[in-house]
């Protein structure tokens, strides 16, 4: 009869040298695996500080270039505050310009309205009209000048007489007077 013991212990079996190699495998592979794993994270982690580097240094190098700039920028930002005060002004030019109301026309045309017998001692403007003082050798001069004026192309009839006061006695005598027209310039 042939016996079959079951049991492994007692009788040891002699070991190849293939067995033994494939445990020194199965031990290098995954050290050699790791090793390979640890020298690129160390590459990785060399490649990312260098790029921090850099990145730092292009950072420094960019604000740099920003001091450089900040006398420039400063300069640019007084220089937009005058070209927008000017525009304003330009604006506010142009208004007037519209708005103004021609002097030398109005001048002219009252020295031509102006009789004989007559000086204009003041000349004001207020919104919208104009005084006229003066002095007068009659009543009836003073009454000419205002048709004369409502006759005017620059002032709309009609022509106020405010105020007449004799002035002087005797031979010399003269009337002092004042007068208000309201202004209307000619169409353009």
């Amino acid at each position: 009869m042939i016996r079959i013991n079951l049991a492994a212990g007692g009788r040891e079996r002699g070991r190849s040298p293939a067995a033994g190699g494939s445990t020194w495998r199965a031990t290098l592979l995954p050290a050699a695996a790791c090793l390979v794993a640890l020298v690129w994270a160390g590459w990785q982690v060399r490649a990312l500080e260098e790029s921090a580097e850099r990145i730092a240094r292009k950072t420094l190098d960019a604000d740099a270039a920003l001091q450089a700039l900040a006398p420039a920028m400063e300069r640019l930002a007084v220089l937009e505050a005058r070209r927008t005060d000017l525009a304003a002004r330009a604006e506010l030019a142009a208004a007037w310009r519209e708005k103004r109301f021609a002097v030398a026309p109005l001048l002219a045309q009252i020295g031509r309205s102006v009789p004989d017998g007559m000086r204009l001692s003041e000349l004001r403007q207020e919104p919208g009209a104009v005084i006229v003082e003066g002095r007068a050798s009659a009543v009836a001069v003073v009454s000419e000048f205002a048709a004369n004026l409502e006759r005017s192309d620059w002032l709309a009839p009609p022509v106020e007489i405010i105020d007449t006061q004799a002035a002087g006695t005797g031979v010399g005598e003269t009337v002092r007077f004042s007068l208000r027209a309201q202004l209307s310039p000619p169409a353009s």
